[in-house]
């Protein structure tokens, strides 16, 4: 899987991201990371761009101590996130 790429509309199949937005973030120089081997073609590491999502859903989670385990999955447009196990919220103290 290391070395496996996606396409633009992969990526948006597996992130529910638009085309448009991947495009936008490319131009700003945001992740995931693409790489161009010709002109009009555009990939992506599959291994990078899980990363990214994984780094992102993180991100949202981290308000609680322990997240135990994350599943993602794109359907109908919507990121579906699966947390299960997570112990706690953090308290901050004044």
């Amino acid at each position: 899987m290391e070395n496996e790429y996606l396409t633009a509309e992969e990526v948006v199949g597996l992130t529910c991201v638009s085309k448009a937005a991947l495009a936008q973030r490319r131009y700003k120089g945001l992740p995931p990371k693409f790489y161009k081997p010709t002109a009009k073609t555009v990939l992506y590491k599959k291994s990078e761009v899980l990363d990214w999502v994984e780094r992102s859903v993180a991100g949202l989670l981290r308000g609680f101590r322990t997240v135990v385990s994350v599943d993602f999955l794109c359907c109908q447009d919507l990121l579906l996130v699966s947390v299960v196990d997570v112990v706690g919220p953090l308290v901050a103290k004044r």
